[in-house]
């Protein structure tokens, strides 16, 4: 199933015996394209989570030969550029970049931060992604650790 898992499993608790759905043969990369582009229209993804399927995206894009390069021109028709992907998302092209740099943060910063109240700030995850490593791992470790209990704190 690439699309449409809370449809069919709110079909199975209601004891539904059918759902109506579209059977198509694609690619992997295709239906991994179709999967995040659900994604990213969930509203209880937070900041690091909607970063990662964008950064994914993108490559998934340019591994299709659809997603333009960075210094494309004008010319070079039929491939999706940044600020269509915005748009696609309801955004504006600066937005979408900074929502694009979060996934720069430390790895180990990811995997803590992520489905945190901190992660659902754009503003606070995009900070702490344009630190240092070592800042970043500290920021982390203070608010995981509960020693600051706002953001602010931990990264003053």
């Amino acid at each position: 199933m690439i699309c449409g898992f809370h449809r069919w499993s709110a079909y199975k608790l209601l004891e539904y015996e059918t759902i109506q759905c579209i059977i198509s043969d694609t690619s992997d990369l295709t239906n991994r394209l179709k999967e995040i582009e659900e994604n990213l229209t969930r509203n209880e993804i937070d900041e690091i989570e909607i970063s990662a399927h964008i950064v994914e995206r993108e490559r998934i894009l340019e591994k299709l030969g659809v997603r333009m390069k960075r210094g494309g021109n004008q010319y070079s028709k039929g491939l999706v550029t940044t600020t269509e992907l915005a748009e696609q998302m309801g955004m504006s092209n600066k937005i979408y970049r900074i929502k694009r740099s979060i996934d720069n943060l430390h790895p180990e910063v990811k995997d803590a931060l992520v489905g945190t109240e901190w992660a659902r700030n754009m503003s606070n995850m995009y900070k702490l992604s344009k630190e240092s490593d070592d800042i970043q791992l500290k920021v982390k470790d203070l608010l995981v650790t509960g020693e600051c209990r706002t953001f602010k704190r931990a990264h003053s």
